[in-house]
């Protein structure tokens, strides 16, 4: 069980020393040094208690000397911790109360100060080393010298009156976190992935989880990595305005079907842009109309959706204002399989059909396939605001789900993934 860490204690350590392992240890040390200076105390006053004793019996000592105990009295001292059944455990029992006796009050302040002395030295000898590579062995995650700042979901209002909502019909979400100081005219949005759903089957799938129901999403999301207000841990953007929107509609945030699909009386709804719409019209009512510098983010899907919509984040904020826009592992490739199939064309197609995403890339041109339309390599084409690609020279999703698979592994593997 995890004890709580005083306060004070955190605000004195240095900043290297305050994470929770480091601080947790030096607690639980504290707490035995304050035991053992307890049980020194203890100790000493019974010494000088027994002395005292021992002074006002010792003129009874001499006619007492050479009566036999009772056998009550020679049982009890058979009882006692310190009694032994050899000879010798008496002398030891005598060196161990003089040594008490001669401890007396400076004795107890000269442990008192020991202990002070090893709970400092611990407290130094325990941080963990700057070079250190052995991995942490810890239950509860370091991010810099704190825990990450948890921020609450935030329901945009009036989406259903605006037919914005998730694959279910609830309505679509985000996480918040103003900016401060410097910052606070200053905008940081992160677009959630997740993969996407081609079929009814697929999206039905999706209604029971977070990626396709504000029902399902957790109320507070923890900030680590870009979106952290630790200055050591995001010491670019840890002031800035940062909003996490979450991911619920299966497109990307690209579809826009205004008619409600019905199957076996289970509607479902095809609303990602409208989702886009709805939550950046909110956030620039808080402040993002007013901001001077602005970066969209987005990982996987959300990757994707950072390509899409890109130019439509330029065009929502001042022209005088610095916007630009990171895709992270969203270049998924147009390519044949090993067994000489382009499954995520084929993916892709089923999207775009389901979701009707051909009129929302009018870039497309008409002897194209729809899933191609939704490739980076078609989006990035037609983008004009500063776009920085990040993707791993070899990405395992993309390697072993879309190259080096089986058609059948695929689909079973895709669908685990979303």
């Amino acid at each position: 069980r995890r004890r709580p860490i005083p306060p004070l204690l955190v605000l004195l350590a240095p900043p290297r020393l305050r994470s929770h392992q480091v601080v947790s240890s030096i607690v639980r040390l504290a707490h035995v040094l304050s035991s053992l200076l307890r049980l020194i105390k203890k100790g000493h006053r019974e010494v000088v208690a027994d002395a005292a004793a021992a002074r006002s019996t010792s003129t009874n000592h001499r006619s007492t000397r050479s009566l036999p105990l009772p056998p009550v009295a020679t049982s009890l001292s058979l009882m006692h911790p310190l009694s032994s059944s050899s000879a010798s455990a008496a002398p030891a029992t005598h060196r161990l109360r003089l040594w008490w006796r001669r401890l007396g009050r400076r004795g107890a302040a000269g442990a008192a100060a020991f202990a002070f002395a090893l709970l400092a030295a611990a407290f130094f000898l325990l941080s963990p080393s700057r070079d250190a590579s052995a991995p942490s062995t810890s239950s509860y995650p370091s991010y810099g010298h704190r825990l990450p700042t948890l921020v609450d979901l935030t329901l945009v209002a009036g989406a259903k009156e605006r037919g914005a909502v998730c694959l279910d019909g609830t309505p679509p979400g985000y996480h918040w976190l103003p900016g401060f100081g410097e910052g606070s005219d200053k905008w940081l949005l992160h677009l959630e992935g997740g993969s996407w759903c081609r079929n009814l089957t697929w999206c039905a799938q999706r209604k029971e989880t977070n990626l396709g129901s504000s029902d399902h999403m957790e109320r507070r999301a923890e900030f680590v990595g870009i979106l952290s207000d630790d200055e050591l841990q995001n010491p670019d953007f840890y002031n800035w305005n940062k909003v996490k929107v979450r991911y619920c509609d299966g497109a990307s945030f690209s579809g826009n079907v205004e008619e409600e699909f019905q199957e076996d009386g289970t509607p479902f709804f095809f609303r990602g842009q409208r989702i886009w719409e709805a939550v950046m019209s909110e956030l620039l009512s808080k402040g993002l109309s007013r901001a001077k510098e602005a970066f969209l983010t987005g990982c996987s899907a959300g990757g994707l959706s950072t390509y899409i919509h890109c130019d439509d984040f330029r065009a929502l904020v001042p022209k005088a204002s610095t916007v630009k826009c990171l895709a992270d592992g969203g270049f998924f490739l147009d390519v044949e399989d090993i067994s000489g199939r382009r499954y995520m064309r084929g993916f892709y197609n089923d999207v775009a059909r389901l979701q009707d995403l051909r009129k929302k890339f009018t870039h497309c041109s008409s002897d194209m396939e729809p899933g191609q339309c939704i490739f980076p390599r078609e989006v990035a084409k037609g983008i004009h605001t500063p776009m920085f690609i990040l993707n791993p020279a070899y990405d395992v999703w993309q390697v072993q789900i879309c190259i080096c698979c089986k058609p059948f592994q695929c689909s079973v593997a895709t669908s685990i993934r979303t």
